[in-house]
């Protein structure tokens, strides 16, 4: 199963345990870029980006990277 997919699910799932309602939910859009294939390489970088339309009007989004060992 794809990263992206899992990553999904499990947003659906945080998002209904934080109160999220189902539209805000739907809006979450999730972005993961490799450096390299497959991702989990040695020395890849990885950025992964998260944004959620709130029904209030604003737009949240946090984005996370990480570089891997080259000892991977």
């Amino acid at each position: 199963m794809s990263g992206q997919i899992v990553a999904t699910q499990v947003i659906a799932i945080v998002g209904t345990k934080l109160g999220l309602s189902s539209k805000e939910i739907d809006s979450i859009t999730i972005n993961i870029e490799c450096s390299r294939n497959p991702c989990i390489s040695a020395n890849s970088i990885i950025r992964n980006e998260i944004r959620i339309h709130l029904d209030n009007g604003r737009i949240v989004s946090a984005i996370a990277q990480e570089h891997l060992s080259p000892w991977l």
